[in-house]
């Protein structure tokens, strides 16, 4: 801060001048202090979001990894689905380790039925 901009009463006694100006000092001080505790801070959340991106990129193959035996497990559990259809004894197996079985209708659903007319009085 500049001197010469201050509202210092030019007929105050010297010691309240020195104590302004005392005062002055600390509130720079607590700005810059601030500052750089900002500062600080925001390194601090740069280089966790760094280290979380390249954990993440490290990640990635395994997580690919992941969905694709996903997939195919998927796949593979339909094929077996599709046997235990066409093999009753094999569904025991399958309910066995908890697949339910298709259920293999050709039946179309019945329509649901129309709500009943109000009686006349």
């Amino acid at each position: 801060m500049d001197a010469s901009n201050s509202p210092v009463p030019q007929g105050a006694p010297a010691e309240v001048q020195q104590q302004l100006q005392s005062m002055r000092r600390q509130l720079e001080f607590a700005q810059y202090l601030g500052l750089a505790l900002a500062v600080a801070v925001g390194l601090l959340v740069y280089r966790l979001d760094q280290i979380q991106k390249r954990s993440a990129e490290a990640q990635l193959p395994l997580t690919q990894k992941l969905l694709d035996d996903q997939t195919r497990m998927g796949r593979s559990v339909g094929e077996l689905q599709k046997y235990a259809a066409s093999h009753p004894d094999y569904a025991a197996i399958l309910k066995k380790y908890g697949v339910a079985p298709i259920v293999a209708t050709n039946a179309v659903a019945a329509p649901t039925p129309a709500p009943a007319a109000p009686a006349k009085r």
